[in-house]
């Protein structure tokens, strides 16, 4: 990485999930915690719709378009509160 400005640390985690399952889908699953049956993934991602899309055997790319318009939102309210 040379541009911190243009990595997008979400996706690429989001892609290395993605790969995994769909190079091993006969090993991949989506694990509980234990005691919550929402499991580990929807907790750190925050909802089941991005599970859901993997599952379903959709690239994160397909999905990412969907959150542009609530990011910029979220980007041109915080802009004025960041130090860097």
């Amino acid at each position: 990485m040379t541009d911190r400005d243009s990595f997008k640390p979400v996706m690429t985690g989001l892609m290395a999930v993605y790969a995994i399952s769909q190079l091993h889908p006969d090993k991949f699953e989506f694990l509980p915690p234990l005691g919550d049956p929402r499991g580990l993934f929807v907790l750190h991602s925050g909802n089941f719709e991005i599970r859901r899309a993997i599952e379903a055997g959709k690239a994160p790319l397909e999905f990412e378009a969907g959150w542009k318009p609530e990011l910029d939102e979220y980007v041109a309210e915080t802009k004025s509160c960041l130090l860097y």
